[in-house]
Parts: C-alpha cells; sequence; structure tokens
C-alpha cells in the first residue's frame, strides 16, 4: 500500500507486485503466507554512491539530526521525496540498506517498505526536531531543500486523506482475503489492521502539523539572512526625556 502511495506522487521508489500464497517463486519460500517481489531495482547502493560523490554518509536515521537531514535531502536527487514519503507513512526502517542509487539518471531509489504504518508518527518526531532546531541557523541550500521535502508533504495531504487510505487499505485486503484461512483472518489480524489505520489517520493530523512548522521554520530562517546583510548602521540609543523615550543617532 505505501509502494502504491509513493508511485501516485512520483516518488522514485522500487516497483513492488503482491504475491498470493498461491504464487511459486524459484528460490524463494513465503511459507504459505503472502509476500511481494522487486519488479525494478537499480544498481548499486548508496554507501558507495555517498562515498563516490563526497557525499554524506547516513550513519544514522535522519529523524535524529536535522542538520544531517538536510544535507543529505540537498545532495541527493530524490531524497527529499523519499524522506517526506517515509515521514507520511511511518516508515522508520530507512537505512543505507535499503535506498538505491541509479547511476543513470542521477537518482535514487527507495525500496522495502515493510514497517509502514507501524510504530509511531514520524511527523510528530519531525516537529519535535524542527522545534529544538528552530534558533538555529541553517543555508539557502538546506532550506531549499526543507522547502522541496515540505512540497512533497503536502500533495500527499492532498492526495491521500485519512477516508482514501482507509478504503484503499480496504480494498487490498478484500481483494485478496478469498484466499486467506480462518487464521489470518482472526481477530489479531484485524486488530493490527486497526492499528495501521490509527497511525494512519494520526500521522495525517500530524503531518498538516508538521507543515505549518516547517513554513514557520523557514520564514524565520530568512527573515535572519536578511537581517545579517543589512549594513551595519549607526549606534542608536533611547535615552528617557520627560518621561517619553527620545531616540538619538550618532
Amino acid at each position: 500500500a505505501s509502494t502504491i502511495i509513493a508511485q501516485s506522487i512520483g516518488v522514485p521508489i522500487n516497483h513492488v507486485e503482491l504475491l498470493e500464497k498461491s504464487h511459486n517463486v524459484k528460490g524463494f519460500d513465503f511459507e504459505n503466507k503472502f509476500g511481494t517481489i522487486h519488479s525494478f531495482l537499480p544498481f548499486a547502493s548508496l554507501m558507495k554512491f555517498s562515498f563516490y560523490r563526497g557525499g554524506p554518509k547516513i550513519h544514522k536515521s535522519l529523524f535524529e539530526d536535522l542538520k544531517l537531514q538536510l544535507i543529505v535531502l540537498d545532495t541527493y536527487n530524490g531524497a527529499a521525496e523519499i524522506h517526506a514519503m517515509d515521514t507520511f507513512v511511518c516508515n522508520f526502517d530507512r537505512h543505507p540498506g535499503n535506498i538505491l542509487y541509479d547511476p543513470a539518471q542521477d537518482q535514487l531509489h527507495a525500496i522495502d517498505m515493510g514497517e509502514s504504518f507501524a510504530g509511531q508518527s514520524l511527523s510528530k518526531t519531525m516537529q519535535n526536531l524542527v522545534k529544538e532546531s528552530l534558533y538555529k541557523s541553517y543555508s539557502k541550500r538546506m532550506l531549499k531543500a526543507l522547502q522541496k521535502y515540505k512540497n512533497t508533504l503536502k500533495k500527499l495531504l492532498f492526495l491521500w486523506k485519512p477516508n482514501q487510505v482507509h478504503d484503499f487499505f480496504i480494498n487490498i485486503v478484500s481483494r485478496t482475503s478469498e484466499n486467506w484461512t480462518d487464521e489470518e483472518l482472526s481477530n489479531d489480524f484485524c486488530e493490527e489492521l486497526n492499528e495501521h489505520l490509527k497511525l494512519m489517520k494520526q500521522s495525517y493530523k500530524d503531518t498538516e502539523k508538521l507543515v505549518e512548522l516547517i513554513d514557520e521554520f523557514i520564514t524565520i530562517q530568512r527573515n535572519r539572512q536578511l537581517e545579517a546583510k543589512k549594513p551595519f548602521d549607526a549606534l542608536t540609543y533611547a535615552l528617557p526625556v520627560n518621561h517619553s523615550l527620545q531616540l538619538y543617532r550618532c
């Protein structure tokens, strides 16, 4: 589901096909369960690419360090879109092993969305990162990368409202449920599905707040940059005269 959500807005992500347990794939054992198979993958890993380009290596989650995050988003084509998609679908499992590089297009591709809509709202995590960094200084290039990230979030908010994602999830389940066992359609499964849907709704609300916070963050940063550009002016003193303030310039 998250792969299709990403593809719907052009996020560079691998193509995935859903395989029912009746399919036989040589060399793979799905243990009588449903699975997915990658039908398209680019070639080299991000770790090799970053070393080749002299770019930043991703040694920890981008959701832990805003400055590292913005450097990565600015350096690599496709990184802002992938990171926005991960934020929206709560995919915390993004690491160098599941980001690949297509040298022909100079483009990053994401793979492995298996941890989506699980865990916690990453939009809330991003809110905290932005708040902590609100009055630190960031370059114009970093702000441009953040703007691109925000614009991708806005696309996702527009196209995938909670009721649409809910219907999409249910449609996927209904299309395949006739081949499922009673055990697979047990209360445990329904409870897990409901948890995914609950997190999705929370993520949508948190992402709306995150977009507003990023706008505020970018405004503060740009105003600070404009202030830094102003030429040094003469000192201004405020002195009390007749219980009022009079300004004197020297």
